[in-house]
């Protein structure tokens, strides 16, 4: 460490060219950053259900839709009927929309002598009174239109807004929306659906970003003025953060990884962890001016004192956030991967820059005579000393207070529930979240399930089993409007039999079902069935309308669905559940299984690794007794409060152990040297709690303060994970200072140092 502090004293230019150099090498990768909020970038590429999503996207094109509703007073208005032709035109223009299903384009079947006649149901807007009123009349007495292009209450008009496979969400939905707000009556027009919210919560994502992060610079400025009281220690630790959020973003962009919503905590994450050895090092650097070192030996002191422990600290970090890297959720697993990154790199520039920029600057003026302004410390100080007394005096009660707090908040632990519904990732009074409240009550849902049929399609045993299962799925309020194959049959049928409604049946042979098809195809458009058929009719899709349900909702039904299908299908034909909503399903199970992975590694692996750095067995079993309580304390908090693991808070327990340990490391550093210098244990635990407890305190606040940005951030889940881990902060300095010592002397054994 000494040779390359004395290589950096000598040629600070030079490491500031490397520097210079490493960074815009990084920051050339930035704009090549994406965003991708989608449920099936959250999954590995390998998984089944991401394979079978994907195998049924090319089978039947995109399943992905956003739902628009028109309000109207009188849908079946000449303007209203007008205007839908236009949207419907307007829509399908948009790159990316593969079609726009309304009142403008579903067919019409008809028989007639025998033959069947497939056309427009609306061509053009009836122009008289009496021939809008038998159109009313048609639609609202077809269940293929109902909850489909239009409302059931007849009060809106629907547009169905496919997307082809390979459609960018954000694209397609600020196109949609461009032509929305040009109309006059924009605010009766609500969008829905998965791709809409993917969209707005890349918008949110960008805006927080742009928000939060000059907001979070400026309180950790706030903090370094306070703490260090010069220019230098606020502009220092903030250069080290700001390159070293270019250097993680930048390799983020270089590698294609896409940024996802809890991408926007990185930045923040990454300011709040990587001051923290820039307050260590300066802190240090002006205490050494302090006591009359030269400029340039105070420099190479600090880097050889303190640089080890700020090494040691950044690994132990790096451990507690590559545990992430174990979660089978993508998203989950990259952020981890990435954020460990960024502590290295935060280490690498703190301890490179700051060495050469102190070289090259003056001395703070004043700095030596700030030796003796203690009196903003002093309360800390004082404070500090009183728990030192309480927790020698008092250490077993303390550990009996601690196991008392620890099993209360075990139990909170089993009331924890899973949410991975992004919808319920905006705030309540957000636009999206209203939109889709008046789809779901007026179309029946904004998201779909997909069922699909491996057998003879074209068998009346198979198409009336799909039959029976629309008819038992219309009758769960958290489903909607469904379509298949098997309707289209149903449909011909009765238009073939004098448009009787009580022929809406299959066939009953299965050549007669191949002829009706053909009829069909040869009056009107076969891709009409593309959607719902495979081209040789040996694999259907049952599409279904879904309201917007939590992830506890979603289960049960999925596990409806599935117990329903199996008994309807009965052996006779496959049937295999996929859709966006199911993968939030899968998505939930994947995330509760990557938690316990993750926090077992995590937890075990911070203490092997502080185990190996104090060379002791009992030092490494003693770090786990802060960071476990701190975890447990975190989680009986949120099921208490009934706050979900979702896709942000499931980070918690890595960030609290990997900011964490820098706690106890540094505590367990200085008690050490304390017991080596022959103190008795309680004297070490004394001085060690007055000493070390308020740079323990101060990295805390710093910290804590950084993420209590977050709280301002457009996204639910982010803003409590904001408050989650400025309170782990809190709990982990805190067991630091009282459950660590209190455990170290319950087994000390007496006479023998460490």
């Amino acid at each position: 460490m000494d040779r390359l502090t004395r290589w950096i004293i000598r040629r600070p230019w030079t490491t500031l060219g490397l520097l210079l150099l490493l960074t815009l090498l990084f920051a050339a990768g930035i704009p090549r950053l994406q965003l991708d909020n989608s449920v099936d970038g959250m999954l590995p590429a390998d998984h089944p259900a991401r394979l079978l999503y994907d195998k049924v996207d090319e089978t039947f094109g995109g399943t992905d839709i956003i739902m628009v509703a028109l309000r109207s007073d009188d849908v079946f208005s000449e303007r209203t009927l007008g205007q839908v032709i236009d949207l419907t035109e307007a829509f399908e223009a948009v790159p990316g929309v593969d079609e726009a299903i309304s009142l403008a384009t579903v067919k019409r079947m008809q028989g007639a002598g025998g033959t069947l006649i497939v056309r427009d149901l609306m061509p053009a807007v009836p122009v008289d009174a009496e021939a809008r009123n038998e159109l009313a009349r048609y639609v609202m007495s077809n269940e293929m239109y109902l909850d489909n292009v239009i409302s059931s209450d007849g009060r809106y008009a629907g547009f169905v807004v496919e997307l082809l496979p390979d459609a960018d969400d954000s694209a397609v939905y600020n196109s949609l929306r461009r032509i929305i707000d040009e109309q006059e009556n924009a605010a009766d027009i609500y969008v829905a659906g998965g791709p809409a919210v993917n969209a707005e919560m890349s918008s949110s994502m960008k805006s927080d970003l742009v928000r939060l992060i000059p907001f979070v610079v400026l309180v950790i400025a706030v903090v370094l003025y306070l703490s260090l009281r010069t220019a230098q220690g606020i502009i220092l630790p903030l250069a080290v953060v700001l390159l070293t959020v270019i250097w993680t973003a930048g390799l983020m962009g270089w590698t294609g990884t896409s940024m996802a919503m809890i991408s926007t905590t990185m930045p923040v994450m990454l300011i709040a962890i990587g001051v923290a050895d820039a307050i260590h090092i300066l802190t240090e650097y002006y205490a050494g001016l302090r006591h009359g070192q030269e400029k340039r030996q105070a420099i190479r002191t600090v880097v050889q004192h303190i640089g080890t422990a700020v090494v040691l600290t950044s690994i132990t970090t790096l451990v507690g956030f590559l545990s992430l890297g174990t979660s089978p959720v993508r998203q989950v697993m990259q952020f981890g991967l990435f954020v460990g990154f960024g502590v290295m790199a935060a280490l690498v520039i703190t301890l490179t820059l700051i060495p050469a920029v102190l070289e090259l600057s003056r001395v703070p003026r004043g700095i030596t005579r700030r030796a003796g302004r203690t009196s903003s410390s002093a309360g800390l100080a004082h404070w500090l000393v009183r728990l030192s007394r309480l927790v020698v005096k008092h250490h077993k009660a303390i550990l009996i207070a601690g196991v008392a707090a620890f099993i209360l908040a075990a139990v909170g632990t089993t009331r924890l529930r899973v949410e991975t519904n992004t919808l319920r990732f905006f705030r309540p009074d957000t636009p999206i979240r209203q939109a889709t409240q008046v789809v779901d009550r007026s179309f029946g849902g904004s998201e779909n399930l997909s069922l699909i049929i491996d057998g003879d399609i074209k068998s009346p045993d198979v198409l009336n089993a799909i039959l029976d299962f629309q008819k038992w799925a219309k009758g769960l309020p958290e489903l909607g409007y469904s379509v298949s194959i098997a309707d289209y049959v149903a449909q011909i049928n009765e238009a073939l039999l004098d448009n009787d409604p009580s022929q809406h049946v299959i066939p009953k042979t299965r050549n007669a079902v191949a002829q009706e098809i053909l009829l069909y195809e040869m009056s009107g458009d076969p891709s009409d069935f593309a959607r719902v058929v495979n081209y040789n009719y040996e694999q259907a899709r049952i599409a279904v309308r879904m309201r917007s349900l939590s992830s506890v909702q979603l289960g049960q039904l999925v596990q409806q669905v599935d117990e329903e299908t199996t008994r309807i299908a009965d052996g006779r034909f496959g049937v295999e559940i996929t859709g966006s909503s199911y993968l939030f399903k899968v998505l939930s199970d994947l995330l509760v299984h990557g938690q316990i992975i993750s926090l077992l590694v995590s937890l075990f692996g911070v203490a092997l690794v502080v185990g190996l750095i104090f060379r002791s067995v009992r030092f490494g079993l003693l770090s786990m007794i802060p960071l476990g309580f701190t975890i447990t304390l975190n989680f009986g908090i949120m099921g208490w409060l009934n706050i979900p693991l979702d896709m942000a808070t499931t980070m918690l327990a890595s960030i609290a152990i990997g900011i964490g340990v820098d706690y106890t490391v540094h505590f367990l550093s200085k008690y050490r040297r304390e017991r080596r210098a022959g103190n008795h244990p309680s004297d070490a635990v004394s001085e060690t709690i007055r000493t070390t407890g308020r740079a323990i305190i101060y990295n805390m606040v710093a910290v804590a303060a950084g993420f209590a940005v977050l709280l301002f951030s457009s996204f639910g889940p982010i803003a409590t994970l904001g408050s989650l881990v400025a309170i782990s902060m809190g709990i982990s300095a805190l067991a630091a200072l009282t459950l660590l010592p209190t455990a170290l002397l319950v087994t000390e054994r007496k006479g023998k140092g460490r």
